[in-house]
């Protein structure tokens, strides 16, 4: 994928195209891809957060181990997940 294929990508995020194109690109040379297999957690419930990701393909189950009322969800293609992580410590 090349760097405008990224910016392109991520110009489909909704909270992330509010933030403009040059933004983006800055966002793009930074980011890395990585590949979780099924079965395999990206991050836990209450772990503190190092990184904010945008699910590319696939998808991932969020679920709460804390509260059994919230209903799990589905996190898909275009997701921003972890979004915290990009303002806070």
């Amino acid at each position: 994928m090349t760097i405008e294929d990224e910016i392109e990508f991520l110009e489909r995020v909704p909270a992330l195209r509010l933030l403009g194109r040059d933004a983006l690109r800055i966002i793009a040379i930074g980011a890395e891809a990585r590949h979780i297999h099924e079965g395999i957690s990206l991050f836990g419930e209450g772990e503190d957060a190092d990184a904010a990701y945008v699910v590319q393909d696939g998808s991932f189950d969020l679920v709460s181990e804390k509260n059994a009322l919230i209903a799990p969800s589905v996190a898909g293609p275009g997701t921003l997940i972890g979004e915290l992580a990009l303002v806070i410590d």
